[in-house]
């Protein structure tokens, strides 16, 4: 394959995963603010479409010699879609990573503590974003900071231990087939 064809290949993407972008983080926006099965299904129907384009256009991406190609931009922008990525993981392990990550983001998007100064349970409804991260940056109060951030630890913390490690069993393994050692020498 020639440097044209990876240039065209690497517009179309530029255009199909912006547009994925933002239908993603639209999703993502609307069960954020507004926590309802059917924003969380269509949230959930947008990531899967969104790991189906980076999967193919992985693929794609890796079936040019992109270390061969004379233009220094083209082989950057395709040594980054082959190399940082999840989607060199084998079918069932991507999409096992996929639903690690959708229930972690599920259990953050769902927890809720008390307020510090009302702390009887059926009050117990701050969420992280925009309330605690709002109480956190505004109090002074270490008291109050330390029971907001114990809350949502003790909260969030125990749900979300086992799929955490999973997921960088999962992620590392992405990192090693991407010729990364670990997963902090991979962007994911």
């Amino acid at each position: 394959m020639n440097l044209g064809e990876a240039q065209q290949f690497l517009r179309e993407y530029e255009r199909e995963a912006a547009e994925m972008c933002f239908r993603v983080k639209q999703s993502q926006w609307n069960f954020s603010t507004n926590i309802t099965d059917a924003n969380k299904r269509r949230m959930l129907e947008e990531q899967a479409l969104e790991s189906k384009l980076d999967r193919l256009s992985w693929r794609r991406a890796t079936s040019f010699t992109w270390t061969r190609l004379p233009d220094s931009q083209t082989r950057r922008q395709l040594n980054m879609l082959v190399t940082q990525t999840r989607a060199g993981l084998p079918d069932n392990e991507f999409d096992e990573l996929q639903q690690v990550i959708s229930e972690m983001k599920d259990i953050y998007s769902r927890a809720r503590v008390c307020p510090y100064h009302n702390r009887m349970n059926n009050y117990c409804d701050l969420a992280l974003e925009p309330d605690l991260t709002r109480a956190l940056a505004h109090t002074r109060d270490y008291e109050e900071q330390l029971h907001l951030w114990k809350a949502w630890r003790d909260s969030v913390g125990p749900p979300i231990r086992s799929r955490y490690i999973h997921y960088m069993q999962l992620a590392n393994k992405a990192a090693r087939i991407n010729g990364k050692y670990r997963i902090n020498h991979l962007i994911l």
